[in-house]
Parts: structure tokens; sequence; C-alpha cells
């Protein structure tokens, strides 16, 4: 009745879908110095000096780095460099884990709370970083240039760790200034 005034219709459009993509990039982030926040906000120094090595005394400092990486294999952390030398003149390193004494020429690293001498820290943070195992025991000593130090085999957050250096002489040390530079590298398991 009346005149038609419904003009509509009905339209049907079928899409194929619709992609979304993103990228998170991958990353390692590692900071070294005497002393590292946690999170690599800050970091300060880059020498530390035993001072006078003589056979009553054991001399041992710190230095610290932390790491983390989003990597689903994690990381790998290395240390690399040489024992204390003067010219060619050595300061044994320790090839295993050994404790520290005084009186015995020796070298070495690691990265654990020890109580002989009292020095160093357990590894900080949330993260899933540890020492490898020749320098994951308290009060026992090791260098080996090229040694993995620490790693986690997934990704992580970060977790600081606090390298602790300690240098005995023998009373038959030949005198000199006993120096070394270390380089701790960090790698992705990309």
């Amino acid at each position: 009745t009346g005149t038609r005034t419904d003009y509509g219709s009905v339209v049907f459009f079928i899409n194929g879908g619709f992609t979304i993509g993103a990228f998170v990039p991958p990353y390692l982030t590692m900071c070294i110095g005497k002393t590292v926040a946690l999170d690599c906000s800050n970091s300060s120094g880059a020498y530390i000096d035993l001072g006078i090595l003589a056979p009553e005394t054991t001399r041992f400092d710190t230095s610290q780095y932390s790491i983390a990486t989003n990597d689903y294999n994690g990381y790998v952390a290395y240390v690399m460099g040489n024992t204390m030398t003067a010219g060619n003149i050595v300061i044994p390193r320790l090839v295993v884990p050994t404790q520290s004494t005084a009186g015995i020429s020796q070298f070495g690293i690691n990265l654990r709370d020890n109580a002989d001498p009292d020095i160093g820290s357990d590894p900080f943070g949330i993260g899933t970083g540890l020492p490898a195992t020749n320098y994951n025991s308290p009060n026992q000593y090791m260098f080996s240039p090229g040694d993995v130090i620490s790693s986690s085999t997934t990704s992580t957050d970060f977790t600081r760790m606090t390298v602790s250096y300690i240098v005995n002489v023998d009373e038959d040390q030949n005198p000199g200034r006993y120096n070394t530079t270390l380089t701790y590298l960090g790698i992705a398991q990309f």
C-alpha cells in the first residue's frame, strides 16, 4: 500500500586475511668496570692496584661485569689476557682450581664469595647466568686465558658477576712492576 520507500541492499566482501608483522631485535648487553650497576646504567673504574707484593701476604681485589641477552640460547662470557708479568718475568697462573697460599707464586680468579681471603660476591640479580665450573668454587682460584667464565643457556635478565683476583709471590720472585690487561668478552648464542 502506498509508494515504495525501501532502497536498501546487502553487500558481501570476503578478504583473504590481514597480516601484521613486527620484529624484536636481538641484543646482548654487557658492562665491565671496578664496579657496575646491575642494569649497566653506570660503571666506574678500569684499573686495579694490588700494591706491594710480598711473600707473607696475599694481595687481592675485585672487578665486576653485568650481562643480559634476549637470545633464547643465552650467552657465553670469556676472559682473555695473560697472567701478571714484569717484562719476561712471570707470576705463574693457577691452571686448576687451587686455594690461595701466601708464599707461593700464583695468580688466579674466581666468581664467588670467598672467605680465604675475604673477597668477592656471589652472582647477583634475577638473571640465569652462572659461573663456569672452574670459577664457581669459593676459595678456589684459577686462570686460563680464553676460558669461559660464565654463561646462561637461555635468555636472561641481568646477572652481575664479581671477579676476585688473588696474587701471591714466593721469596725468590724477581723484583719488578708486574701487571696484566684482561679482556672480558660476552657472546650471544644467536
